[in-house]
């Protein structure tokens, strides 16, 4: 979480410094447990889009994710 605090930090700043661009903030499900400061930073200068996935692809995800685990 630490990590993930540091990135979605600096990413928030790189949007501030960077306002004439466009840049997409790719974040992990576990930005939702980051503290409430980060994530009202990160509502105030971007907009965040939440993909919803229905119950069958999940369970191919896991599938998938337990047959072929990312390092």
């Amino acid at each position: 979480m630490e990590l993930e605090e540091k990135f979605v930090r600096e990413a928030i700043s790189y949007v501030k410094l960077n306002e004439d661009k466009k840049v997409v903030i790719d974040t992990t499900g576990s930005v939702v447990y980051l503290m409430d400061e980060v994530l009202e930073e990160l509502r105030n200068f971007s907009k965040i889009i939440f993909l919803e996935t229905d119950e069958n692809t999940i369970k191919q995800m896991i599938k998938q994710y337990l047959f072929d685990p990312k390092r």
